[in-house]
């Protein structure tokens, strides 16, 4: 799991490969929102 914090809101990104360093970009596609819609749900998509 990664987590970021983009426009305000803090994302975790499932399904990020193991071989991702911090500091690496990856594309995630966001998939659900919190319940006070300050942070997301996301899934990896590539990079």
């Amino acid at each position: 799991m990664a987590v970021c914090k983009r426009e305000g809101f803090v994302i975790f990104v499932d399904g990020v490969p193991e071989r991702a360093d911090v500091g690496d970009v990856v594309d995630a596609e966001i998939v659900s929102f919190g319940p006070d819609r300050n942070s997301a749900e996301a899934e990896y998509v590539g990079n």
